[in-house]
């Protein structure tokens, strides 16, 4: 895991954390922090309750319907992920 300043709008800093494939197959795998089930070696799941009025279509909306989108949302923008949403299911495979 590396952490960089992002001065791109030198108005509004960002701190950045990029991730390796491996720091990531670790938090999504951790039994202890990580909302996401293990189907494979590298495939993990998460369902959306059947409270939840509606069906998001994207891995963004299914995060925020899940309520774990300010903590996982560095999962959209790595390159070593694609996701598949399928009906109440967001599903997260490590490329």
């Amino acid at each position: 895991m590396k952490i960089f300043l992002n001065t791109k709008d030198m108005k509004n800093p960002i701190i950045e954390i990029t991730n390796t494939r491996q720091d990531l197959y670790n938090q999504l795998s951790d039994e202890w922090s990580s909302p996401f089930e293990q189907i494979e070696d590298e495939v993990f799941y998460i369902l959306l309750d059947d409270r939840y009025n509606g069906e998001p279509t994207t891995a963004r909306g299914m995060m925020k319907a899940l309520n774990i989108y300010d903590e996982w949302k560095h999962l959209l923008t790595s390159k070593f992920v694609d996701f598949v949403v399928d009906d109440r299911a967001l599903i997260v495979n490590l490329k």
